[in-house]
């Protein structure tokens, strides 16, 4: 049984058995501690995703398991996340990096606002009309 720290600690590539072990045709393993390619531990996604990937390889079908979407590494879903933590009130420094990125190829990349509400939810506005008071 593996230590409840063990999810977090540094480890090598393949120090983890393989979903369905090499010469087994009737077992597989499933949950945290098994060696997934491109994915993390400690989350749901992770043992329902190695029991889906045993049944495949078990059961010999020709179906794939869906591909894990890297959307930790796209900049607008991070940007997203943040806008959503503030209750969409736009994140710390959002406006002055509408203005900065504004007329440029990566102004889409900020969450879609509406015009009327950049002023009232900008808060590089809001803190300028608080010192200008």
């Amino acid at each position: 049984m593996p230590y409840i720290t063990s999810m977090f600690m540094p480890r090598a590539m393949d120090d983890r058995p393989q979903i369905v072990p090499e010469g087994y045709s009737n077992l597989s393993l499933t949950g945290q501690f098994v060696e997934m390619h491109n994915d993390v531990v400690f989350t749901v996604e992770t043992s329902v995703r190695t029991a889906r990937i045993a049944v495949c390889q078990l059961l010999d079908f020709n179906k794939q398991v869906p591909d894990i979407v890297p959307t930790q590494y796209d900049i607008r879903h991070l940007l997203r996340a943040g806008n959503a933590m503030n209750d969409g009130n736009g994140f710390i420094g959002e406006g002055l990096l509408r203005k900065l990125l504004a007329g440029t190829y990566y102004e889409n990349i900020l969450p879609p606002r509406d015009e009327a509400d950049e002023n009232k939810a900008d808060s590089f506005h809001q803190f300028t009309q608080q010192i200008s008071k």
